[in-house]
């Protein structure tokens, strides 16, 4: 194909162009006008020519390329604080660049979201990590040694081995390792902080099974600062206070909750100054330590049908055992009296004299004859000595009812029987064990209307005759003796009330 120009001299010098040129032509011809100042050069990978873009950091004025320096970072990276760096930044040598030095530090450093820092210690050897994620760093790879760390939110440390060591390197006899604080801003007496000790349920959720509670028990400088410290345990899904250290004492939180030991777990031995004091229910019984004493105060001490094993004395000379109540003495050596035997053996011990009273010698018992003592000399009468006795009154035994239909009169506990207002028909009998001569007074008296007296066949009127009633509001007696040898009792004498 051949053009013809005539307003050209043509390309080249020439007033015909080849194919060739005139497929470049409209090339160049499609580019269009790029409205600015640009260079054309061949694309080679598209077999087209095209416009250069000047990249970030550079302008093209005319015939001329600049760089402007405030666009980009130099190679020498000294213009990082006024240029964006829009690719990853590496250093030539693995551990060799610092960013910063010990005398020129960074401000700041910013981090995007789940950005990690990696510490190696090989190229691509990953060692330690310090991962981000929302609202948490995570370590990963090894342990954090510091000085002190000062948190504002949570704390977390989770990995299979052991979670959180502290150490104090203080070459002192006493360090402190480790500072829990509660910082109230309205401290008040009583107020309270606490540890929680936490464990996986069998569903995998963490429950407190323990707490260490520390207590403010007085929080007033201008006194005195008082603390104490309490464990608690949880039982049946409650968390509860068990046990509290505070001034002077260790004890249960609540009276009778916690026991000193179990069944199976128990302690080897207790030991208590001299003085103490065991208190059983707030006084109630106590035990106090003197010296080489034990005073048991309060109550008795009881030992069942268990035996009390010693081998020194009970009491001492000079605090003796005021009584003592025994069912059986059994005894080894011979008993004595201020270290005179008292008996003459062991097995067949025999009195001579008996002295009744403490440090008293006008009341002595002492032996007659067999079966027969005396007290200060006089013969003391027996159930089966026979003796007189002179000056002597015998209070009868009296039985008194108001009414009675069926009087069974026990003539083993009774000398009298009164019936005194009768209410009834009665019928008289007896029942026990008479002796021969026993006398036995009967006295009635009906409640104003008369009533029928039967007499028991036991009963037999001598010179008498028995009445078969009661004569109106009238105190009637009959007196009567056994006659052992007929068995009955003979009525000897009746009286009418006039």
């Amino acid at each position: 194909m051949r053009f013809t120009s005539p307003q050209s001299p043509g390309i080249g010098g020439l007033d015909e162009i080849t194919d060739a040129e005139a497929v470049i032509l409209q090339n160049l011809a499609a580019l269009g006008d790029p409205n600015a100042d640009r260079i054309l050069f061949w694309d080679d990978s598209a077999g087209a020519f095209a416009y250069l873009t000047a990249g970030a950091g550079l302008t093209i004025t005319g015939t001329t390329i600049d760089a402007t320096a405030s666009s980009g970072a130099t190679t020498a990276l000294d213009n990082l604080a006024s240029v964006a760096i829009n690719t990853t930044l590496v250093s030539d040598t693995d551990n060799t660049d610092a960013l910063g030095t010990a005398a020129i530090g960074w401000s700041d450093l910013w981090l995007g979201n789940g950005a990690v820092i990696t510490w190696s210690t090989a190229p691509s050897t990953a060692d330690v990590t310090l991962t981000h994620s929302a609202n948490t760093l995570t370590l990963s790879g090894g342990t954090l040694v510091t000085d002190a760390i000062t948190a504002g939110a949570l704390v977390t440390s989770s990995l299979a081995g052991v979670g959180l060591r502290v150490v104090n390197t203080t070459d002192s006899a006493s360090v402190q390792v480790a500072k829990f604080e509660g910082d109230r801003a309205t401290p008040t007496d009583n107020d309270e902080a606490y540890m929680s000790l936490l464990l996986s349920d069998d569903a995998g959720t963490q429950t407190e099974v323990a707490r260490m509670t520390w207590v403010a028990v007085d929080v007033n400088l201008g006194t005195t600062i008082d603390g104490a410290l309490i464990f608690s345990t949880i039982k049946d899904d409650v968390l509860t206070k068990r046990i509290r250290l505070q001034d002077g004492f260790f004890a249960p939180e609540t009276s009778d909750g916690i026991a000193l030991g179990s069944t199976t777990l128990m302690w080897s031995d207790l030991f208590l100054a001299s003085g103490a004091v065991v208190n059983f229910n707030n006084g109630d019984v106590t035990l106090t330590h003197g010296s080489n004493v034990l005073t048991l105060a309060g109550g008795d001490f009881a030992l069942g049908a268990n035996n009390l094993t010693m081998t020194g004395s009970i009491a001492a000379t000079g605090a003796r055992v005021t009584k003592g109540w025994f069912t059986d003495i059994e005894s080894t050596n011979m008993p004595t009296v201020g270290g005179t035997a008292i008996l003459t053996s062991l097995t067949a011990p025999t009195f001579n004299t008996i002295e009744l009273g403490t440090g008293q010698t006008d009341t002595t018992l002492s032996r007659v004859s067999a079966g027969v003592i005396a007290v200060e000399g006089v013969t003391i009468p027996s159930i089966s000595s026979t003796d007189t006795l002179t000056n002597k009154r015998i209070t009868q035994r009296v039985v008194t009812t108001t009414d009675d239909s069926t009087a069974v009169i026990d003539v083993d506990v009774t000398d009298q029987y009164q019936l005194t207002a009768m209410a009834n028909a009665t019928t008289i009998s007896t029942t026990g064990t008479p002796t021969a001569g026993q006398k036995l007074v009967i006295r009635l008296k009906d409640n104003a209307t008369a009533r029928a007296l039967t007499w028991d066949a036991v009963f037999r009127a001598i010179g008498v005759t028995l009445p078969t009633t009661t004569v109106i509001s009238k105190t009637v007696y009959i007196g009567c003796i056994y006659n052992a040898t007929d068995s009955k009792w003979d009525a000897v004498a009746v009286a009418q009330e006039a």
